[in-house]
């Protein structure tokens, strides 16, 4: 199955050696209806309740019903150099995944001018075809 970012792939394949049954983890957020499709926030109240959601509500993507992402979701990655009077940003790309803008921060991050400021990376989302 192909994921929209690395937390939804987390979620939905999370397992937990102490509740087998994950509607009793704290720690599993998100359910996936295999034969439907969809996907939903779990809700603990002891059953197997859960909201359905079309969207990822880490990143943003627009969920079909086979679970892969709709391609309407870009990416933006930025480096914010902070200063006492002003912001210095640069963007540095635009991608098709959270992941491969994560993969580009991993490949700049220890090249001058980004090295002595690791904690200066953005990553945006925007769904293509809306006003942000």
């Amino acid at each position: 199955m192909t994921y929209c970012c690395e937390q939804m792939k987390g979620q939905v394949e999370h397992s937990c050696d102490l509740h087998p049954d994950l509607s009793n983890c704290p720690d599993s957020l998100v359910v996936h209806i295999n034969r439907t499709g969809e996907f939903g926030l779990r809700v603990h109240d002891g059953g197997s309740s859960f909201i359905a959601i079309r969207h990822c509500p880490w990143c943003g993507a627009d969920l079909e019903s086979d679970g892969a992402p709709r391609s309407a979701s870009i990416f933006l990655l930025w480096h914010v150099h902070r200063f006492d009077d002003h912001e210095d940003e640069k963007l540095i790309g635009v991608y098709s995944s959270d992941q491969d803008a994560r993969d580009a921060q991993q490949r700049l991050g220890n090249q001058p001018g980004f090295r002595e400021h690791p904690d200066g990376f953005e990553i945006s989302a925007y769904t293509v075809g809306k006003d942000h």
